[in-house]
């Protein structure tokens, strides 16, 4: 699976679970630096299951890809 392919279905599996809230993914030109925009502010700044979800995202991205960045 690349990077790309983990980030899309894991942020399926976060829209599936977070109804209210919505996310958008870009890669950028370098082809490893991945950006992802979670919206409502609401959920990504108060969410405490949102928070560790992230938290759990983000560590499992950088020990899978530890060549390439996310944020």
């Amino acid at each position: 699976m690349t990077s790309t392919e983990y980030i899309i279905a894991k942020l399926r599996e976060f829209v599936n679970s977070f109804h209210q809230a919505r996310a958008r993914y870009e890669i950028g030109t370098d082809g490893v630096t991945h950006i992802v925009e979670i919206v409502p502010n609401e959920v990504y700044h108060m969410d405490d299951s949102y928070l560790e979800w992230e938290d759990q995202f983000f560590n499992d991205f950088v020990s899978q890809f530890p060549h390439e960045n996310i944020c």
